[in-house]
């Protein structure tokens, strides 16, 4: 009985007496980030980008290691340097914003190198993992504190319920189903 009031004391002190992590929140700076993508379109691809996009990032000032990201994606701001094609994007047959205008991305699982995510899109939620990279830390020319990393992944776009395809005269799909996407966070210390 001894021996383990003595073990139960000494693993408190131990579980009490570790440094909690020290998260530093930032805020996505606008100004620098980006959400880009491509998808296979007949034989190359288009690209695009969703510029109206907010969120937070907190970090581990310590370690320099990514704790937690959440951002809000506005979906009715996708552009891909082409009117029709983009209300065709925004309609019932693909994103159908005018019921789901957002997508949220929610980090779950966060490794030195990848972060998996809760992404919703089109009113589904599925785990997607990116690649990961810091890009580093520091102060700008106005003293505020910034953060940046770069995320890399792919989803396949029918696995959110957005199927719509057209077919070519000779029988083939014209739109690709995974759509690669390029991510690059600034965050400034809140």
């Amino acid at each position: 009985m001894l021996r383990k009031c003595i073990f139960i004391l000494v693993m408190g002190t131990v579980v009490m007496g570790a440094p909690a992590v020290e998260a530093a929140n930032y805020v996505i700076d606008q100004d620098y980030s980006s959400i880009t993508f491509r998808i296979n379109h007949i034989m190359g691809f288009v690209m695009g980008n969703i510029p109206s996009f907010s969120g937070t990032i907190e970090m581990d000032d310590k370690d320099r290691n990514l704790v937690g990201l959440k951002s809000v994606i506005d979906v009715t701001s996708v552009n891909t340097y082409n009117p029709m094609r983009d209300e065709d994007l925004r309609s019932k047959r693909f994103f159908y914003v005018e019921k789901y205008p957002q997508a949220t991305f929610v980090a779950k699982n966060i490794g030195r190198k990848s972060v998996t995510d809760d992404l919703t899109l089109h009113g589904v939620t599925k785990e997607v993992t990116f690649d990961m990279e810091f890009l580093g830390k520091a102060k700008d020319q106005y003293g505020r504190t910034k953060i940046a990393f770069s995320l890399k992944g792919k989803i396949n776009r029918e696995d959110f319920g957005i199927t719509t395809n057209v077919m070519s005269q000779d029988g083939k799909p014209i739109i690709g189903d995974d759509v690669e996407l390029f991510i690059e966070l600034y965050g400034v210390q809140k």
